[in-house]
């Protein structure tokens, strides 16, 4: 009997609690054995669309990249406020956020007009995984291994 169905501690008999944590611990097993099937986001690195700048407006390529943020400044006027609050005794004065329940972002493309070297941010949905310029997908191509 034992070596059929799990035992607990007791032995012979499969409690209610032991049952329960058994066969969570098994769905867990079986979701983290599952070969992980993701399909990132693709983005071309250059793009046809409108371009509001002076010399242009109208349709033009734009090369595009992803944004990224920029190094923080030490002399922003929150940063001076938060570093004036924590200075001298007192420890933590601001809350440190640590309950993150997203775990993806929205991505921001960067688009810059090949004429007029003019910018504009796009933002698109969220997803977790992003890449630019990749493989372009071909309907009735063999697959090639």
């Amino acid at each position: 009997m034992a070596g059929s169905t799990p035992a607990c501690a007791h032995d012979t008999i499969l409690h209610k609690g032991c049952k329960d944590l058994f066969l969570a611990s098994s769905a867990l097993i079986n979701t983290q054995t599952a070969a992980p099937s993701f399909k990132p986001v693709n983005v071309p690195k250059s793009r046809k669309t409108f371009c509001k700048g002076k010399k242009c407006k109208k349709h033009t390529l734009h090369k595009v990249t992803q944004y990224k943020t920029g190094k923080a400044s030490l002399y922003a006027q929150g940063k001076r406020r938060y570093d004036r609050k924590q200075s001298g005794f007192g420890g933590q004065t601001k809350v440190i956020f640590r309950k993150k329940a997203k775990i993806t972002r929205k991505i921001v493309l960067r688009l810059e007009c090949t004429e007029c070297k003019y910018r504009k941010q796009l933002a698109i949905k969220r997803c977790k995984h992003f890449e630019l310029g990749g493989e372009k997908k071909r309907k009735g191509q063999m697959i090639m291994f």
